[in-house]
């Protein structure tokens, strides 16, 4: 029986790809639940995550996290090539994280090209096989292996003050808790901060408040969990932080001008 690279525990491959873009290539990106690497190898363009516009060019690498919903393009007159891979598995975490990829942080600039050659090697593995294996698998430790070994990360991260810092921070509790029933407080508290405080430095860094952004992603999160025509408002309620299904229909109902049955039927039907 041949081994299945897709459920190496420590570290699968979902999907490798490489492409020469056309100029003004929107990409309508499919939210995945592993993460992605892309590696410019030629040209520039655009990536856009969480509102944060970033421009790139050959030797800069950009990550796309689970379940996000970026948007990317490359330039009119000199538009990207790239080669890119989809992975996950029991380690991953632990090397982002040590990386410092992630949502603030999704741009790494490979100043020298080192990671170049590896990413071509897995691009052509696995064209020439046309099947995920043992070879694709060893390019990809690699790279995370040279990235680790040049771990020069902190240099390419852009300096941010003690506010900007504390609104990334409540950003991310914000993401990861979303779906309990958690208040404004509950994230000020998490930092050590006044719910005051925390609003103020919101409005001064985001010109929003925390409040609006978690909302604003419980509300993301109801239309994509509606499209799954099997599961009750009450079970898309709570999923996404209101145990009251009422309080939540009536938070859909402000934010979209109709209810989610009402959603379901104008959209997805």
């Amino acid at each position: 029986m041949a081994f299945d690279f897709k459920r190496n525990f420590d570290l699968s491959i979902f999907e490798i790809g490489k492409e020469n873009c056309v100029p003004e290539k929107l990409i309508n990106y499919t939210s995945k639940t592993w993460h992605v690497l892309h590696y410019i190898t030629a040209g520039k363009g655009s990536y856009i995550l969480e509102g944060k516009r970033y421009e790139l060019k050959k030797g800069d690498l950009f990550y796309i996290p689970p379940f996000s919903h970026p948007q990317y393009f490359p330039d009119k007159d000199e538009p990207w090539s790239y080669i890119w891979v989809g992975f996950d598995g029991t380690c991953v975490n632990s090397i982002l994280s040590y990386l410092g990829l992630n949502y603030n942080f999704p741009v790494y600039s490979d100043s020298k090209y080192d990671l170049k050659d590896s990413f071509n090697q897995i691009a052509l593995s696995f064209i020439y096989t046309q099947e995920i294996n043992l070879v694709c698998l060893g390019y990809l430790y690699n790279i995370f292996g040279i990235l680790i070994n040049n771990k020069n990360m902190e240099n390419n991260k852009i300096r941010i003050s003690a506010k900007e810092s504390n609104v990334l921070q409540a950003k991310e509790f914000i993401r990861n808790n979303y779906q309990f029933d958690i208040s404004i407080k509950d994230v000020a508290d998490n930092l050590n901060l006044s719910p005051n405080y925390l609003a103020n430095i919101f409005e001064e860094i985001d010109h929003s408040s925390p409040k609006k952004y978690l909302i604003d992603l419980r509300m993301n999160k109801a239309k994509e969990l509606l499209a799954n025509k099997n599961m009750k408002v009450k079970e898309i309620a709570f999923l996404c932080g209101y145990p009251n299904q009422l309080h939540f229909s009536a938070e859909f109902r402000k934010r979209f001008g109709m209810c989610p049955r009402e959603y379901v039927e104008r959209n997805l039907n």
